[in-house]
C-alpha cells in the first residue's frame, strides 16, 4: 500500500492544478483517491456530459475520442479531467476503456471538502492558476506576435506577387517589341526585296540585326536574373586582379564607343586583388560601360576608376553623359517599375541591365551606388571584397 501511495503521491505532482501544492497536501489528495476496475470497451463518461471528477489511469489503458474520431490515448499515469475538479463543464470528448483498465477517481464533493478543511489546497491551486493565467498572457502576446508577423509576410507576399506579375508585363512586352520589329521587317523584305536598292537592304539588314541584338541581349539578362533570383546561379569566387577584368571589358566595347565618338578609357594604373566571382564582375562592368555609352553623347568621355577603403574595393564607372533625373532615379532597380530610357542616338535598352548588376554586386558580398546631375553625367559605384 505504502509503494502504491508513493505512486500516486508522484502522479499528482505533475498534475497543472496540484504543482504549486506542498507535499503533506498532496500526499492527502492521494489518499482521498477512489479505486475503479473496467473491463474492455467501457465508456467512463460521454462527451457533453457535466465533468464533476479528474481520473488517473493506474493500470491499462483508454481512448479520447468524440464517436468514431479518436484524438488520442492515454496509458499508465496519465491524467484526464482535472478541470473539473474546480470548474463543472461539460466534456469535451469521451472516454472509453481499450483493455481491462484500472482508474482511481476524485470527485468535486470529496474535493471541496479537503479545501474545506486544508487551506494549502486552495492556495496551491490559486498559485497553479496565476501561474497557468501567466502563461496563456505570454501565449497571447507570443501568438499576437506572430500574428502580426504573418500579416506583415502576408502584406510583402501580395506586394512580390503584384511585383512579379507587372515585371513579367513589361517582360512580354519588351520581347514582342524588338520580335514585332524583325518580323516587321521580314515582311517588308519578303514582299519588296525585288524593288529594294542595295543599300536600302543593307539599312534594312542593319535594323534587324540591331533588334536581333537588343532580343538577345534581353534574353540573356533575363535567364541570367531569373537563374540568379532562383538558386541556380552560384558563385564560384577567387582571387584575381580586377585591373584586367576592367581593361578587357574597355576593349571590348571600343569599337561600340567610337562609333559615338566617345573617349573611353581606365584610371586604374596599378593591380587591385579582390576576392570574388570573377565572370559576375566582369558582367557588372561590362553592363555599366555599356549603359555608360548608351547615354553618352558624342565627344563625351567614359572613364573607370578604382580605389580601397578598408576591406573593399570601389570600382566607378564615370560619364559625361546626359544624367538621371529623380524621378528617374527613384526607379533604378525595381523591376515593377517600366525603365528603358531611349539612349542619346536612340539605342534601346533591356531594362534588366541594371538589376542584374545589383543582384551580382550582393551576391559578393557588395553594395551599388548611383549619383548623377541632369546634363553633366552619371557615377555609378560598386564594391567588391578585397583579397
Amino acid at each position: 500500500m505504502k509503494d502504491k501511495l508513493e505512486r500516486r503521491f508522484k502522479v499528482l505532482k505533475e498534475v497543472s492544478i496540484f504543482n504549486q501544492s506542498d507535499d503533506d497536501t498532496i500526499a492527502e489528495i492521494a489518499k482521498a483517491l477512489s479505486y475503479y476496475k473496467f473491463d474492455p470497451d467501457v465508456t467512463i463518461f460521454r462527451k457533453d456530459e457535466m465533468g464533476d471528477a479528474m481520473f488517473i489511469i493506474e493500470l491499462g489503458s483508454v481512448k479520447v475520442h468524440d464517436g468514431d474520431y479518436v484524438f488520442s490515448v492515454l496509458r499508465e499515469d496519465d491524467v484526464f479531467g482535472e478541470y473539473y475538479l474546480v470548474d463543472s463543464q461539460k466534456r469535451s470528448a469521451s472516454i472509453t476503456t481499450l483493455e481491462e483498465t484500472e482508474l482511481l477517481r476524485i470527485d468535486q464533493d470529496t474535493f471541496f471538502r479537503l479545501m474545506a478543511s486544508n487551506i494549502n489546497i486552495t492556495k496551491g491551486i490559486l498559485k497553479s492558476s496565476i501561474g497557468r493565467l501567466r502563461n496563456m498572457n505570454l501565449i497571447e502576446e507570443e501568438l499576437a506576435g506572430k500574428n502580426k508577423e504573418i500579416e506583415r509576410q502576408k502584406s510583402e507576399l501580395a506586394d512580390m506577387n503584384a511585383t512579379k506579375d507587372k515585371f513579367f508585363s513589361i517582360i512580354a512586352h519588351d520581347l514582342r517589341g524588338p520580335l514585332g520589329t524583325i518580323m516587321s521587317f521580314f515582311d517588308f523584305l519578303n514582299s519588296s526585296i525585288n524593288d529594294l536598292e542595295k543599300k536600302e537592304i543593307i539599312e534594312l539588314v542593319k535594323s534587324i540585326h540591331e533588334s536581333t541584338d537588343r532580343l538577345l541581349r534581353l534574353l540573356d539578362n533575363l535567364l541570367q536574373w531569373s537563374r540568379v533570383q532562383t538558386g541556380q546561379l552560384t558563385s564560384h569566387k577567387e582571387n584575381f586582379d580586377i585591373r584586367p577584368v576592367v581593361d578587357s571589358n574597355l576593349e571590348l566595347l571600343q569599337f561600340n564607343a567610337k562609333e559615338k565618338g566617345i573617349y573611353l578609357f581606365s584610371e586604374i594604373e596599378k593591380p587591385l586583388k579582390v576576392f570574388a566571382d570573377k565572370n559576375m564582375i566582369s558582367t557588372v562592368i561590362r553592363n555599366l560601360i555599356g549603359n555608360a555609352i548608351k547615354f553618352t553623347p558624342s565627344d563625351g568621355k567614359i572613364w573607370v576608376s578604382a580605389s580601397e577603403h578598408d576591406s573593399f574595393a570601389h570600382v566607378r564607372v564615370h560619364d559625361t553623359g546626359i544624367g538621371i533625373d529623380k524621378e528617374n532615379m527613384d526607379k533604378l532597380f525595381r523591376i515593377d517599375v517600366k525603365h528603358s530610357t531611349p539612349g542619346t542616338n536612340e539605342e534601346k535598352g533591356t531594362g534588366l541591365g541594371l538589376n542584374l548588376c545589383k543582384d551580382f554586386v550582393e551576391k559578393n558580398g557588395g553594395q551599388i551606388t548611383v549619383k548623377s546631375t541632369p546634363g553633366k553625367g552619371t557615377v555609378i559605384s560598386f564594391t567588391v571584397p578585397k583579397k
